[in-house]
């Protein structure tokens, strides 16, 4: 009986996870927009399209690998329009190492 109710307890925590996704890939949530990634000197900006991502939950996925490098000074992510917006510091982060950390988290991206 202790299997039964951790199983049945397992799916519906599940069934939870992907119907809020679901609602969020609906639009019937609503999101507080993210301040604009913008560069302040001495440091440039990286635009990306990130395939593979469906509600907020990918968003922030993606927000904390990429905070992790050294050198990443602002991120934003959108499930909703694909795409991934990095300020890092000139000189210190390239573009193929921010690429590198989104795939190592499961998603695909590439320079706009």
């Amino acid at each position: 009986m202790k299997n039964i109710t951790m199983l049945a307890g397992g799916l519906l925590a599940l069934a939870l996870i992907l119907a809020g996704c679901a609602q969020e890939k609906s639009g019937e949530t609503t999101n507080e927009q993210s301040a604009a990634v913008t560069p302040d000197a001495g440091t440039r900006l990286i635009s990306l399209d990130v395939e593979g991502m469906t509600c907020t939950g990918c968003e922030t996925g993606i927000k904390m690998a990429l905070k992790k490098i050294d050198g990443v000074k602002k991120v934003d992510a959108s499930y909703a329009d694909g795409s991934a917006s990095v300020v890092v510091e000139d000189g210190k982060v390239s573009d193929e190492k921010v690429i590198e950390a989104i795939e190592k988290v499961g998603y695909s991206a590439k320079l706009k």
